[in-house]
C-alpha cells in the first residue's frame, strides 16, 4: 500500500514530458527521416524554450522508401503534417528540417516522383498558409528518436542527390562538345507470330558519316526495355573508356542510368521478388 502511494505522489509531483497543445499559439514541427521512417517532434513555445506536445513517427511507404534520404525528407514531412494537424486542428506550424524542402520538391521530384504525388506534396506543404519551412542546420529533437544524429548535418540537397544518383561521377545528361557520339536503339516485337529482340549501336555526326557499329540479335524473353539498357551497355562498350556522348530515344534507360542505377547497385540488383 505504501509503495503503490509513493509511486502516486511520484507521478503527480512530477512534471509531464508532454504538455496540451495551445490552440493560440503557433507550432513547431521538427522533421527527421533514418531508415526509410519518418519522425517529428511536435512542440510549442513554453517558458522559453520548446515544450513538446506529440512524438510522431510513420514508415514511409515502398515507393518513398526507395528514394534519396533528400527526397524521403519530403514525403516525410507531408505524412507528419497531416498526423500533426490532427493535434493543430489547422493552427499555424513551422517545420524544421535539414532539407531544403522546397528546392528538392521543385527541381528534383519530377524525376522521382509521379505528377500526382508531387501535387499532393504541393498542395499540403508550399500551397497552405498555415505551415512555413524552415531550413535549419542545427539539431532538433526529432534527429534522436532513431538514436544518435549523423555527424554532418550541414548538406547541399541538390549536390548530395546528384552524387547519391550518377553511377559514375564523370556522367552528365547533357551531350558532350567532343568525342565520339553514339546513337542506340534496342527492341522487342513480335513478327509473323514470333517474338524477335535485337539492338543496334552506330556511330556518326551527320547522316553522310554515320556508321553501323554493331548489330545483334538478343534471347526472345526479353522485353523492349531490357533491349534498350543492353542497347546502351554495348555503346558503353564500344567506347573502350573513351570520352564520347550515347544518345537513347528510352526514357526507361535513361532514368536507369542518370537516376535508378546508383541506387539498384547500393541494393544488390535485386528485383521485386529478392532475386538477382
Amino acid at each position: 500500500m505504501k509503495n503503490n502511494w509513493k509511486k502516486l505522489k511520484n507521478k503527480l509531483s512530477t512534471a509531464p514530458v508532454l504538455s496540451l497543445p495551445d490552440l493560440k499559439k503557433e507550432f513547431d514541427l521538427f522533421v527527421n527521416t533514418e531508415g526509410g521512417v519518418a519522425y517529428g517532434v511536435l512542440a510549442q513555445e513554453w517558458g522559453g524554450c520548446k515544450k513538446p506536445i506529440a512524438f510522431l513517427s510513420k514508415i514511409l511507404d515502398p515507393v518513398a522508401r526507395g528514394w534519396p534520404a533528400c527526397l524521403q525528407a519530403v514525403a516525410a514531412t507531408a505524412v507528419l503534417v497531416e498526423e500533426s494537424q490532427k493535434l493543430t486542428l489547422n493552427g499555424k506550424i513551422q517545420i524544421h528540417t535539414p532539407h531544403d524542402i522546397k528546392t528538392v520538391l521543385s527541381q528534383k521530384a519530377p524525376g522521382w516522383v509521379t505528377d500526382s504525388r508531387i501535387l499532393k506534396y504541393e498542395i499540403t506543404l508550399i500551397n497552405s498558409e498555415n505551415l512555413r519551412l524552415t531550413v535549419s542546420k542545427n539539431l532538433n529533437p526529432a534527429q534522436f528518436l532513431s538514436g544518435e544524429p549523423p555527424p554532418d548535418l550541414e548538406h547541399d540537397c541538390l549536390e548530395l542527390m546528384s552524387l547519391q544518383t550518377k553511377v559514375r561521377e564523370d556522367l552528365e545528361s547533357t551531350p558532350l562538345p567532343y568525342g565520339k557520339r553514339l546513337f542506340t536503339d534496342g527492341s522487342s516485337r513480335v513478327l509473323e507470330g514470333k517474338r524477335v529482340s535485337g539492338y543496334a549501336v552506330v556511330e556518326g555526326s551527320t547522316i553522310e558519316d554515320i556508321q553501323v557499329r554493331e548489330t545483334g540479335k538478343l534471347p526472345s524473353s526479353w522485353s523492349a526495355q531490357l533491349c534498350e539498357i543492353y542497347a546502351v551497355k554495348r555503346g558503353l562498350d564500344l567506347l573502350g573508356g573513351d570520352r564520347g556522348t550515347i544518345y537513347t530515344d528510352s526514357k526507361y534507360a535513361f532514368g536507369i542510368v542518370h537516376t535508378f542505377g546508383k541506387i539498384w547497385e547500393e541494393r544488390g540488383y535485386l528485383n521485386s521478388k529478392g532475386k538477382t
